[in-house]
């Protein structure tokens, strides 16, 4: 199904998901949210394409953190229609 033929619910419950994943995960450093925000077999798709499990989310949050331990990201806007 796509995010066209979801009703605006569902796409409100993805949105508040992926600011939680971006709160707790990038903001916070609370990598055991990926956890309880993923499925074990779920993959995540980034805008090129690649997918990921919650394992390589965690590895590339790890290491951007301890590149950037002061990394904040702000959502300005987001977006699931269409």
């Amino acid at each position: 199904m796509s995010s066209d033929n979801l009703p605006a619910s569902a796409l409100d419950q993805n949105k508040a998901l992926v600011h939680r994943l971006i709160d707790a995960v990038w903001n916070q450093g609370d990598f055991t949210a990926l956890d309880t925000l993923f499925e074990p077999e779920s993959r995540y798709v980034d805008p090129n394409h690649h997918r990921q499990s919650a394992a390589q989310m965690r590895q590339a949050a790890q290491l951007y953190r301890s590149l950037a331990p002061n990394l904040h990201v702000t959502i300005d806007q987001s977006l699931a229609e269409g």
